[in-house]
């Protein structure tokens, strides 16, 4: 049963007061607030919120400019108005009349002083930019007390307060007439008194600054949660990857970790400050040799970065360096990681907030992957030791320069060509210090953050005549080893494994009994990869669809498979070893689980993961975070969505949808303060995207009304709406985005994400968005929090309050968005399209993918009529689009120019074309240039080859070539 809440007082129920006792009255009172949201329930209920000037004696009278929910006197009801008053114990109210206003309207409130005859004042109460409502008294006793103030009346509940944490009365101002002849005013020292009667819900009254001008004073409705505490991207740091880093990349990880400030505002942050406050930093890791923790250049970042007085959630963002300094402190080889306290202190006026986090070393000596390519300035969980890459032996069958050909144009053609390139790039490039193939031979790795497309089948090359290719994708691994050179440094049956996520996810961390599935050796670790269950992770493999792991000799994982290497320095302290596989998603006799591989698939990019099985060193989850690219140098990923925006183009073009795939959070504690009630969230960094975006997600499989609620519950503010069951929404704000995950245990929630840009956006122009998932550390009970040896160990106070838990990231993936002319994207569309409408026909109805599968062909197809072309045309196909619908068919004509047509009015429209043993040819074109060219041509007698395209009619000329004599 609902609890029923304790009586509320009517009257006044917190205010600040400030009495002028200095000799000089009152001359200017301003006070500036912002309209709340209307209450949440309407039960005939007033709300007065104002600041007023009042007098002392036997009767008191109070003059003050007052927005009002609900009925008074002056009139009002179920919406908010403003008036001024001036009221009297004795029962005198005098009101001007009610202006009705509008949440989000900033008011400001004035009183001045405007004459005085003896020991009687004359005063005038105003709302700047509503005169009629104005109210001047005249000969009334001084006013002398100031105040601001939150009264109410008739409240039935809580929720009858307005949907809202607080509001804030900001930029007071308080002067004193000093003279009157001449009239001179100085700036009042205000003293404000917080009064607090009732707190039956958490309500206070705040004063975050005396200034004047430029004062605050907060009055809360209710309590709200104000905390602080870590959230983790990479916290655990393995010695050889570190060391990669410092030689490479000057040591640097950005954005290592956040720590998040919740329920504060950013005037609490910069109110009387030079720089807005931030944590100090201190304990064990901050202090080590060699590693420096600077705030990232974008810190602080907010929810509502245009919002000063709306309490949020503050992101302060750090980067870790290192130097070789550090590498001393690593545990050696085979010994357990070295565990750090970091911990953070913040003063926010009389609050304050405390938190700490541990961060790991790791020793080395065992195969790893490294994360930051300093070529592409790229971010630590898009490695650069995974790369993918197409290849289309019919334009090009040495895709790789100075690489094996891609002699067979087949499936079976691409699984000996990628045997041959690992054999290659394993012989040619396993030095350290020699060339890097990543970057200087594989295709397409200009922009090597490039994910791979499941939608594009085909590839053409565009020339006279084009030609046509298969489209085969590929994933490379490079494994480093570092240590001593031989026999007895080398690492023995290092496997890697690859796995394709069947659209973007978020959750790539390391679930060994789901997302990570594989078959065990005998000492219960993975031995060879296996599909996801339900197949939202797919394994792919070098050899074949399906190797036979039952063989201890099968050629991708036996003694001697091309994935199964001992890696060996030869000479130096490292060496390279390359693994890979053939993405093969276009091949029907692919099947996984039952299904055609292209069935499984969800999206048009998609997540890739390598990862390194390596007995000697498993991949271990341990004291209550999961692993994941994040944090473990076994996991590589590439996780990137591109979705291009036409620019210029219709409404339908500029709608950016993908498909991304999300885990339930797990049930969360109803014990409070470690962070265990909190569910697992999606957050969202908006970039560069133009403000006043709008972005969706679609999620069919839960009520996002509730999701909408549970956000209200945990989050102090927040712009999201559900405008149905199956949809959540906001407006994009250039700051951060939180969105938590709704816990269940069963399926995955299938999910369309959407984001609709402006028609501002121009072509060049491109928009990076990077989702998060973020949870809580979780651990056995004794282990929640920070032991408190460690804490003393680590020199930080064990008498203060601290956040003794944290959050970390799970995983993430970045949507791209290129704003290109709509010719560059129409072709891709419309093979995205073709394969997305096979992928439905394929899809049974009670598929969790079946209505965002449908609702994102809608959008594509709206995409596709919208850059010119015709959706309902193009018919179901793996195969994508007829090539033949979408490029042109040219034609060639070479001869010389015998007429040049002019019509009646002497203007150009065509000329004919002679040659040898052929008929003559007629161009038809009114484009002054061409007439320019055929004239000339006719008059020198030059010989002229032209292009047309001859699916249309008249023919196009496509292009014109004269050779000159």
């Amino acid at each position: 049963m609902p609890v029923t809440p304790a009586p509320i007082t009517d009257g006044w129920i917190v205010y600040s007061g400030w009495t002028n006792g200095s000799g000089n009255p009152i001359s200017y009172f301003k006070t500036r607030w912002t309209v709340p949201p209307n209450p949440a329930t309407d039960n005939g209920q007033t709300v007065f919120l104002f600041n007023g000037i009042q007098s002392f004696g036997a009767d008191v009278f109070i003059l003050q400019p007052v927005l009002q929910w609900g009925s008074s006197a002056a009139g009002g009801g179920s919406y908010w108005s403003i008036t001024n008053w001036y009221v009297g114990s004795e029962g005198t109210a005098l009101y001007g009349p009610l202006i009705q206003v509008n949440p989000g309207d900033v008011l400001e409130g004035i009183m001045t002083l405007t004459g005085q005859t003896g020991a009687n004042f004359n005063y005038l109460s105003l709302f700047t930019g509503h005169p009629t409502a104005d109210l001047a008294v005249n000969n009334v006793p001084e006013l002398t007390w100031a105040n601001e103030t939150l009264e109410c009346y008739d409240f039935k509940a809580f929720t009858d307060y307005p949907d809202t944490a607080l509001t804030a009365f900001h930029d007071i101002e308080i002067r004193l007439r000093t003279s009157t002849t001449p009239f001179t005013e100085a700036q009042a020292t205000i003293n404000w008194m917080a009064n607090n009667d009732v707190t039956d819900n958490g309500q206070q009254c705040l004063i975050v600054s005396n200034d004047s001008p430029g004062g605050d004073v907060y009055l809360y409705y209710k309590s709200i949660s104000q905390e602080m505490y870590f959230v983790n991207d990479k916290s655990t740091f393995g010695k050889d990857e570190v060391t990669d880093v410092i030689d490479d990349s000057g040591g640097t990880f950005s954005n290592a970790f956040y720590l998040m400030l919740e329920g504060y505002t950013i005037d609490q942050l910069t109110i009387d400050q030079p720089t807005s406050l931030a944590p100090i930093l201190s304990g064990a890791f901050k202090t080590m040799p060699g590693v420096t923790i600077t705030p990232n250049s974008s810190s602080p970042e907010y929810e509502l970065p245009g919002d000063p007085y709306t309490p949020q959630r503050i992101r302060f963002p750090y980067d870790v360096q290192f130097t070789s300094a550090v590498l001393t402190a690593f545990p050696n080889a085979g010994d357990p990681p070295s565990q750090k306290v970091l911990a953070a202190t913040m003063n926010i006026g009389a609050a304050s907030e405390s938190a700490l986090a541990l961060f790991e070393l790791v020793s080395g000596a065992d195969p790893y992957f490294t994360d930051i390519d300093p070529s592409q300035d790229n971010v630590f969980w898009l490695s650069q030791d995974l790369r993918v890459f197409s290849a289309a032996p019919a334009i090009n069958n040495v895709p790789v320069p100075g690489g094996p050909t891609f002699s067979t144009d087949s499936i079976a053609g691409a699984y000996s060509y990628i045997q041959s390139l690992l054999t290659h790039l394993n012989t040619n490039y396993k030095n350290p210090s020699g060339t890097d193939p990543f970057t200087s031979l594989l295709p397409g790795q200009a922009g090597a953050l490039t994910g791979d497309s499941s939608v594009t089948p085909i590839t053409v090359g565009f020339g006279f005549p084009p030609v046509i290719g298969v489209t085969y994708n590929f994933a490379i691994a490079r494994v480093r080893l570092r240590g001593s050179a031989g026999p007895s440094g080398a690492a023995h049956n290092v496997k890697v494994f690859f796995r394709l996520w069947s659209t973007q996810s978020a959750d790539t961390d390391y679930h060994p009994e789901s997302t990570y599935l594989s078959n065990l050796d005998s000492n219960g670790l993975p031995d060879s990869p296996l599909p996801a269950v339900d197949s939202h992770t797919i394994p792919f493999f070098a050899t074949g669809n399906s190797p036979n792991f039952s063989d201890a000799n099968n050629p991708e994982y036996g003694a001697s498979g091309v994935n199964n290497r001992t890696i060996q320095i030869d000479s130096g302290d490292g060496v390279w070893a390359y693994f890979g596989c053939f993405l093969n998603v276009y091949d029907s006799s692919n099947i996984v689980n039952g299904s055609p591989v292209q069935a499984l698939l969800n999206g048009t990019h998609h997540c890739i993961v390598a990862q390194i099985a390596y007995d000697d060193a498993p991949i271990v989850n341990a004291n209550g975070v999961t692993m994941s690219p994040e944090n473990s140098d076994k996991l590589a990923q590439r996780n990137l969505q591109i979705t291009h925006s036409a620019n210029p183009g219709v409404v339908d073009t500029h709608r950016i949808p993908q498909t991304f795939d999300l885990r339930p959070s797990r049930p969360v504690s109803p014990m409070s303060g470690a962070l265990l009630d909190y569910p697992d969230e999606l957050m969202i960094n908006w970039g560069n995207t133009p403000e006043g975006s709008t972005a969706s997600i679609y999620w069919p499989q839960i009520d996002t009304t509730q999701v909408v609620s549970l956000a209200s519950k945990l989050y102090n503010t927040h712009l999201l709406t559900a405008p149905n069951h199956s949809t959540v929404q906001c407006k994009v704000t250039r700051g951060i985005t939180y969105i938590p995950i709704p816990t269940g245990a069963g399926e995955n929630f299938a999910g369309l994400f959407t984001l609709d840009l402006p028609a501002t956006v121009v072509k060049g122009q491109e928009f990076n968005i990077i989702v998060r998932r973020i949870t809580t550390r979780q651990s056995r009970e004794k282990e929640v929090t920070v032991k408190r040896d460690i804490l003393a160990a680590a020199a930080v106070d064990t008498n203060r309050k601290w956040m003794r838990n944290w959050r970390y990231v799970v995983g993430a993936f970045q949507v791209k968005i290129p704003v290109s002319a709509k010719e560059a994207i129409l072709f891709q569309e419309q093979n995205t399209l073709a394969v997305l409408k096979w992928r439905l026909e394929a899809m049974v109805p009670s598929n969790r993918w079946y209505p965002v599968l449908k609702r994102y062909i809608d959008y594509v197809a709206a995409r596709v009529d919208g850059l010119g072309g015709n959706a309902a045309e193009i018919k179901p196909s793996l195969e994508g689009v007829s090539v033949r619908k979408t490029i042109r068919d040219e034609r060639k004509y070479t001869g010389r120019v015998c007429e040049v047509v002019y019509d009646c009015f002497g203007a150009f429209e065509g000329f004919v074309l002679s040659a040898c043993c052929t008929e003559k040819h007629v161009f038809r074109s009114r484009e002054k240039g061409i007439g320019e060219i055929a004239l000339h041509a006719c008059k020198e007698r030059l010989t002229v080859s032209v292009w047309v395209d001859a699916r249309k009619k008249p023919e196009v000329i496509c292009k014109v070539i004269v050779e000159c004599s």
